[in-house]
């Protein structure tokens, strides 16, 4: 999984399925809800090895491969056959009624071109296999996702996508484009941004896919093959040279008066925006954001009345981004999001990857008690506060978050996880005392849990220079310790 994309849970209907609870043949639909669409692919497992836990059904099409190649990659015996830390639970051979109804042709054809793709397929043949897989036992949640569904068709990367995505009006969430035809060759050069494969992508009805994984062998890959993705690369993958990019035309803006236009402001127009909003009392501009929720109106508001200061926080450049004056409007053009939602996760992600103080705590600063409560933005809070690799700046601030606005995950951390944290963190005596300090934001005096003051007590006792740094009087007094 990679944190510049959203975490997600495990669709229902593939628990179903693996749970045995449903089994009524192969459900296109599921499958192609959220998916990932890897063309001309080979045999390379780069998506799924990296997206699992991001998404949770692998598409992949390929008319060059021939169906024994790949059931031997995939259930053969060697270490580079399957899937890393998992074992399939279904495997099941598809018609090609199984996909589109009978009779059905694509609408968009390369008639020029024809004769040179029946030549390239008769290389491989048509066939259809679903499987779905989960994770080993011995394998922790971090690897990847307890189960994922992975279909594969011999196939021409443009009839398949008509025949899935467009006819059913459904769009993959991530499209996956790495060193197409390094096997044999395309019929055309799938990368161009004028290729016939884009042109059916775009007349998809759905829409372009969210996010494109562009790479290949080799180097050259710092920009997206398509221009609708130009921006920032969201992450570099650490195989194939592949970047994620996210769709970059018709982004919401803010501060924008025609927010369905893409912005094209250079740097000094946005400094002359900030300059007219600072000058602009708080009460005036609030009306402005009337349609917006609480936590986003927060944010806002503590934005502009930083703004309007002369004040810098002590940071300066950071990985290219000045966040001595946080410039919303750079920043949401930057992640690309399409709401305060995705955009609060995008800033979250940001920070947990690049790990560098003076971000972290500027980010804490501003979003702290105005994040969307939601799971996605949760769970990445908790990866921070539990990943041993991360600074002690980024976990605490990430606690501190999750403390403000999580309070069911911050009282089970301290009721039922506690023991665990500090048998796994106790020698980490500073980070330890931001946690143990902010006990009373969470479980009130009343319902402290006994065990969680006994451990608190008996990690003080053995450590007693925490017990001298604490300084909230109220934990203090929770623990008896005044």
């Amino acid at each position: 999984m990679i944190y510049a994309m959203p975490f997600k849970k495990t669709p229902e209907w593939l628990m179903d399925i693996a749970s045995g609870k449903e089994d009524s043949g192969f459900p296109l639909l599921n499958v192609l809800q959220n998916s990932l669409y890897y063309p001309a692919c080979g045999l390379n497992g780069t998506p799924v090895k990296f997206l699992g836990g991001n998404i949770h059904s692998f598409i992949y099409a390929d008319y060059g491969v021939k169906k024994i190649d790949f059931m031997n990659n995939l259930n053969g015996a060697t270490n580079r056959c399957g899937f890393k830390g998992y074992h399939s639970i279904k495997q099941m051979e598809l018609k090609f009624n199984d996909l589109a109804p009978s009779g059905w042709s694509p609408m968009i054809v390369p008639t020029q071109h024809l004769r040179l793709i029946q030549q390239r397929q008769q290389v491989g043949e048509p066939f259809g296999h679903w499987s779905i897989w989960k994770r080993k036992a011995d394998f922790p949640p971090e690897h990847g996702p307890e189960y994922f569904s992975f279909l594969y068709l011999g196939g021409e990367m443009s009839a398949v996508y008509q025949a899935l995505y467009t006819r059913n009006n459904l769009k993959p969430k991530v499209l996956a484009i790495i060193q197409p035809g390094a096997f044999g060759g395309e019929w055309e050069c799938v990368t161009s941004d004028n290729s016939f494969f884009k042109r059916v992508v775009k007349a998809n009805p759905a829409g372009v896919p969210d996010y494109l994984l562009c790479g290949g062998f080799g180097t050259g890959y710092q920009k997206p093959c398509w221009n609708d993705y130009l921006g920032n690369r969201l992450i570099q993958l650490p195989e194939r040279s592949a970047g994620l990019w996210k769709q970059s035309s018709n982004r919401s803006e803010l501060f924008s008066d025609h927010g369905t236009e893409r912005r094209k402001q250079d740097t000094s127009d946005v400094e002359q925006a900030n300059m007219r909003i600072a000058l602009c009392k708080i009460e005036e501009l609030i009306p402005l954001f009337a349609d917006l929720k609480n936590e986003e109106i927060g944010f806002l508001s503590r934005y502009l009345r930083s703004i309007s200061r002369e004040m810098r926080f002590p940071s300066d450049q950071v990985h290219g981004q000045n966040w001595n004056r946080l410039n919303l409007t750079e920043l949401w053009n930057q992640f690309g999001s399409d709401s305060y939602r995705e955009f609060a996760f995008d800033l979250l992600s940001w920070a947990h990857y690049h790990d560098d103080p003076g971000a972290v705590q500027f980010i804490s600063r501003y979003i702290c008690r105005f994040l969307p409560e939601t799971e996605e933005i949760e769970q990445i809070l908790l990866r921070g506060v539990w990943d041993k690799e991360k600074s002690n700046g980024l976990r605490a601030c990430f606690f501190k978050c999750l403390s403000y606005q999580f309070n069911h995950a911050a009282v089970d951390f301290f009721s039922v996880k506690l023991e665990r944290f500090i048998r796994e963190n106790g020698s980490n005596e500073k980070l330890m005392g931001a946690v143990i300090n902010s006990i009373h934001r969470n479980m009130g005096s009343d319902c402290t849990s006994e065990k969680c003051k006994e451990l608190v007590l008996a990690y003080m006792n053995a450590y007693p220079t925490v017990k001298k740094s604490l300084c909230s009087p109220t934990t203090k007094r929770m623990l008896d310790i005044l």
